[in-house]
Formats: C-alpha cells, sequence, structure tokens
C-alpha cells in the first residue's frame, strides 16, 4: 500500500466523494454520494451532491493535521481509489456518518453493490445488492428526494 501526506490548504475537492491533491485525481473507495451537474437524475439529487461537496470541503478545511492518502488502485476512470484520513479518521466514514454518503463495496475496478445497516443486518448477497440499488441508477423507480431519501435508494 502506497500512502503519503497532504496539508489540507493542498487539498481541492471535486465532489463529495472526490478530491484532487495536485494532478492526482482520488476516490475516496468504499463511500458514494449524490451526483454532480448532468451526472445528477435531477434538480435535487444536483443540490444533495452541493451539500455533500459542502461537507467534505468542510471536513478538509476543518482539519487539525496532514490529510493521509492511502492509495488502493485505480477505478474504471483511472482515478486513485483510496482510503482518506485525517488525524487516523476515515473521512469516507465520517461522511456516511454525517449522511451524506452511502458505503460502497469495490471488488478490482468495479463497484459491485451499495451497503447499508439495512442490508448489513438482513445479509444480502452482492447480487441482490447489485439489482436493487442498479434500479435507483438507472431511473426505474426516480422520485425527487431528500437527502436521507438518497441514501436510502442506495442502500438497500
Amino acid at each position: 500500500m502506497d500512502a503519503y501526506t497532504a496539508p489540507p490548504a493542498q487539498v481541492r475537492v471535486i465532489d463529495g466523494d472526490t478530491i484532487r491533491v495536485g494532478s492526482e485525481v482520488i476516490r475516496l473507495e468504499n463511500i458514494d454520494t449524490p451526483e454532480v451537474g448532468n451526472r445528477a437524475e435531477c434538480d435535487s439529487e444536483r443540490l444533495l451532491a452541493q451539500h455533500a461537496s459542502e461537507a467534505m470541503r468542510q471536513i478538509i478545511s476543518s482539519a487539525r493535521g496532514p490529510v493521509t492518502i492511502e492509495r488502493r488502485g485505480k477505478d474504471r476512470f483511472q482515478r486513485t481509489l483510496a482510503r482518506v484520513t485525517i488525524a487516523g479518521r476515515d473521512i469516507g466514514l465520517q461522511m456516511i456518518e454525517l449522511g451524506f454518503a452511502a458505503r460502497t463495496v469495490h471488488c478490482g475496478n468495479c463497484v459491485i453493490g451499495r451497503i447499508s445497516a439495512v442490508a448489513a443486518s438482513v445479509r444480502l448477497r452482492p447480487t441482490e445488492a447489485r439489482s436493487k440499488s442498479s434500479a435507483r441508477f438507472k431511473g426505474d423507480s426516480h422520485v425527487e428526494t431528500t437527502q436521507h431519501q438518497w441514501i436510502q435508494q442506495v442502500s438497500f
């Protein structure tokens, strides 16, 4: 595992689950946040994405010490997948705790499912997880959402 640190002032927030340090684009592993811009399915999702991005900016800007990036590989867009921590605290988990992100499971270069406490309690298999979460992203059952509803929709 390749790891390095960067001062918070050198970390640029792209969105709720992606940051940039210098020229390296880093996708936080194991979380997903609402999509920004044209990738969002509706205005509500764009608004939720803005809130998630702002939460990430707050976490980074309030850091008391360096941001640690532990590289874990690359995603399908060739972004660095990484565990990102501040003072030993995983900021992806912090985003989940704050309600701005859903947990995801990565297998190599792909996301195989989104998980929540509900999924863990019913012990869904990854194939069931994939089918239950994919409908939301295909627009099969999309509705205007609140932040809590978005987390519930991408979680299963």
